[in-house]
């Protein structure tokens, strides 16, 4: 069987319905055992035929997203021209690969942070962003707590922080399972409470996660503080991603302010407001 795999390849190398590129890389899974019955040698082929059509278009795409990436300044010309000399054939770049050449990215390291005490994990995890990434905001102290919930979809994490002198606090998804919290999982949630902070303080930047934690790919967990034009600039990025809210309506002096509005004109009761 596996000679006749061999010889369907050659036929149609040989009727030139395939170019050199798909002929080696057919070649090689079957070396490698990778596929072997015939008609999975049909179906490499035809995959292979799918990607060769579809790569200019791609790889024109990717190049619009570097252009894009370096107008905003997360990309320098020179990265993106050294990149594209590295480009094999019909190759694109992953995801991973571009996120982590961004300016000020962090890559984070889940087996960094021993989530068998995430009392401990949790707040050093945000304690290593805020350092990386918003040096000149001071992080004070960090609070975390499991609060006991009866229902698995809320929010069963806790986390109280100081930065750069705003007090904020947030709840965040955490699987209290132990066999589940190895290595420890970064959720988008965790780092919106640094956001929290970002937004009552008028800073415009926001904390982005890109991750992926499928362990059929590479996984990976990418941090980067991004204003909003930036992160729309990178917004093809990894479908993981964690994109923030940069929406500044809702902030706690804003509110304090609408509450005084009212209050100055007669719409609250002494006992409304004090509840408020």
């Amino acid at each position: 069987m596996g000679a006749l795999s061999y010889e369907l390849l050659e036929d149609v190398f040989a009727a030139d319905l395939i170019d050199t590129l798909s002929y080696s890389r057919t070649r090689t899974a079957l070396d490698s055992c990778e596929i072997s019955p015939e008609y999975s040698v049909l179906g490499f082929i035809a995959k292979e035929l799918q990607d060769r059509n579809a790569y200019p278009k791609a790889f024109a795409e990717q190049r619009i997203l570097l252009g894009r990436l370096v107008e905003v300044d997360l990309l320098t010309q020179a990265t993106v021209d050294s990149l594209l000399n590295t480009y094999g054939p019909r190759e694109l770049k992953s995801d991973r690969a571009l996120i982590r050449l961004l300016r000020g990215a962090y890559e984070l390291d889940p087996a960094d942070y021993p989530s068998a005490d995430p009392a401990d994990a949790y707040p050093q995890l945000l304690r290593d962003v805020a350092a990386t990434l918003l040096p000149e905001l001071p992080l004070g102290e960090v609070a975390f707590e499991i609060v006991d919930t009866a229902r698995w979809s809320e929010r069963p994490g806790r986390i109280e922080l100081t930065l750069g002198g705003q007090s904020v606090a947030g709840r965040f998804w955490f699987d209290r399972t132990p066999e589940v919290r190895e290595p420890l999982i970064v959720d988008g949630s965790v780092i919106d409470v640094l956001n929290a902070a970002l937004a009552e303080l008028g800073d415009p930047r926001r904390v982005v996660l890109w991750r992926e934690r499928d362990v059929r790919y590479e996984p990976y967990t990418v941090v980067a503080a991004l204003t909003e034009h930036e992160a729309r600039a990178a917004g093809s990025l990894s479908d993981g991603s964690h994109r923030p809210s940069y929406d500044t309506r809702f902030t706690k002096a804003k509110v304090a302010a609408l509450i005084a509005d009212f209050d100055s004109l007669g719409a609250l009761s002494q006992a409304q407001f004090e509840t408020l």
